[in-house]
Formats: C-alpha cells, structure tokens, sequence
C-alpha cells in the first residue's frame, strides 16, 4: 500500500526524527522517499528588505536555496539510505499548503513527519504545519509526536510486538483507516503477528425526567451490546476477510462517555492502559480518520483527532475521510527537485 513516501524537513534535528521509520517502512516495502523543505516567502524575503539591495535579493535567495538542497544530500548521506530510492525538492511556499499539495501532485500514499520542527516565531507566524498537513492531506500522514516511543525513533529494535489502536464510531468515515493501520500494523510487526485493538465510544445516559433508574441502565446495556457486536464484526473482517493476509491479533473494547468533549479522553485513556504483556502496557501507534469538520461545526466541538494529536505522545496514523483530491490555492514555486 505505501509505495511513495513524503518526509517534509525544515533543518531541525527535531523534524528529521522523521527519518527512521519512514526508512525502515520503505524497506519493509520497497517504497520510494521524497525529502520535501520548503522555505516559507515570508522567511526568505523578509529579512533582506529593505537592507539588501533588489539587485542582491536573487543572490541571497539563490544561496538559501543552494543551502538547502545541500542540506537534503546531508541528510540522505548521515541517514545511511543508500539502499532506498530518494529524491528531493526545495520549493517556496506556505509550508502546510505546500506539503499537502506536493504529496498530490506526486502521488504519495504517505506523509511521514514530526508535528513540530520550527520553534519560535516561526511557528507563531505559520501555526502548526502538521495540523493543516492532516486537515487538508489527500494520503494518510503519519504524525510522529513529541516523546515518541522508542519504536518510532527505532523500529528494527522493538522489544515487543506493537499494537496499533483504531477508535471507531460506525460510520465509514471512521473505518477509513482500517485499511493504512491494518498495513502499519503488519509493516511493525516483521516477521511476527500484526496486533490491533479497536474501540468504540458510546454514550452513557442517567436517570433524568425521560428516563428511571432501570431504563438507564437497560439503555446502555442495549448500547454496549451493539457496539461490542460491531466491533467483534470488524475484528472478523480484519482476521478473514479482505485484511486476511495481513495476519493479525485483534482485539476489541468499548468505552463510555456522557458527554461528547469526553470523547478523545476516552480515547486517549485506552491507549494508555491496554496491554496484556508484563511490563507493556499501551499501544504503540493511534490510527483514526479525521472527519474534516469546518465551520461552526468544527468551532462548537473541535476535532476530536486534533484533541488526540495534541495530548498522546505515541504517533498517530491519520485519514482523512474524504479522499477526493482538494483544490489547492496557495501557490508554490518548485525550485529543485533532484533524484538521488
């Protein structure tokens, strides 16, 4: 399934965590890496005006960009990725619209990156590229988060099997990602079992004027059965049906919730503590589809995605439901592109 990678890279140290899984899955598979940098406009001319001459600007813009396509050969060089297929390109353009775009346009099936690179007043000027990257993405992203497991940062040197935890609502929007984290989930394992734990939040009701003590509870026993009933369905389709040759371990819960801003902490609690190996508990990789709420919608309450993007610490495996390509209209100028 993942046969092109994009790594987008900014020079930090932070950003090029990215670097070893997108190599281990690309030797896991074959695939194909991009080294994307993008220098913002903003970064490149406004600190030559109006001390630089416009004369001298086209120089000291060409130096940034010689720079930078130094900096990709490094890199490839330091990461010892002679064996993969690499290329690389330094554009100008807003970062996020520009990453997202790029992924399009050559057809990645996956963005591998870490969710903060740039620090300062660079990231307040821009806001987070990762959160526009998996709002407006067209290929699943894989956003590697601050304290990474040691897996991401290591993964040919895993102690245990990991577990990838898929939150399901129902809806195929949500089980948009079963396909990418069925493929992750065998892509981790090696040689071994791919492992998989589903889960689905319900919500919990109490007695009130609608509803007595032993209606509540018939309610959310009727719920909870229905949910376990779904989510043992898909398990059965991860185990025989169309992820059969995946050859995973699944697993199943439900969770409760009373009020919808619940959510992701549920969410977020059952990565934490599932684990049925002494000294492991948790899983390893959070793989969900984002809904792509705008609007009202998405101001009255948020995206339950992001919320789980900014408080876990393992990487997330993010879909966005809706796969048909968007229209970009932030422009960028492809500098260089080079085939290593």
């Amino acid at each position: 399934m993942f046969q092109r990678m994009l790594i987008p890279l900014d020079g930090s140290t932070r950003a090029e965590e990215a670097l070893p899984m997108a190599a281990y899955l690309a030797r896991a598979t074959g695939a194909s890496l991009l080294l994307v940098k993008v220098i913002a406009p903003e970064l490149l001319y406004t600190g030559l005006y109006p001390t630089v001459p416009g004369y001298m600007a086209e120089q000291v813009s060409t130096t940034f960009i010689n720079d930078a396509e130094t900096y990709l050969k490094h890199i490839i060089r330091i990461s010892k990725m002679e064996d993969i297929s690499v290329s690389t390109e330094v554009i100008v353009g807003i970062p996020g619209a520009t990453i997202a775009q790029v992924a399009g346009e050559h057809q990645a099936d996956l963005i591998v990156m870490r969710s903060q690179g740039q620090t300062g007043v660079a990231r307040w000027l821009f806001g987070s590229v990762a959160q526009y990257v998996l709002r407006h993405s067209p290929v699943p992203v894989l956003v590697m988060r601050d304290g990474c497991s040691p897996l991401m940062l290591q993964p040919a040197q895993s102690f245990h099997v990991p577990r990838v935890l898929v939150p399901l609502d129902g809806s195929p929007q949500a089980e948009a990602a079963l396909e990418p984290a069925a493929e992750m989930a065998r892509l981790l394992a090696g040689s071994t079992q791919g492992q998989i734990h589903l889960t689905c939040a319900v919500r919990s009701v109490t007695a009130h004027e609608h509803f007595t003590i032993a209606q509540a509870e018939q309610q959310n026993k009727a719920v909870q059965a229905e949910a376990e009933a779904y989510l043992a369905a898909i398990a059965t389709r991860l185990r025989t049906g169309e992820f059969a040759s995946s050859a995973l371990t699944t697993t199943y819960s439900v969770v409760t919730y009373t009020r919808e801003e619940e959510i992701w902490k549920r969410i977020f609690r059952e990565s934490e503590c599932i684990g049925d190996v002494p000294g492991y508990a948790g899983c390893d990789l959070i793989a969900m589809s984002t809904h792509g709420r705008t609007g009202l919608q998405h101001l009255l309450h948020g995206s339950i995605t992001e919320h789980v993007l900014d408080r876990t610490m393992v990487p997330l495996l993010i879909v966005h439901a809706h796969t048909a390509p968007k229209e970009y209209t932030p422009s960028a100028t492809k500098v260089s592109h080079q085939q290593i």
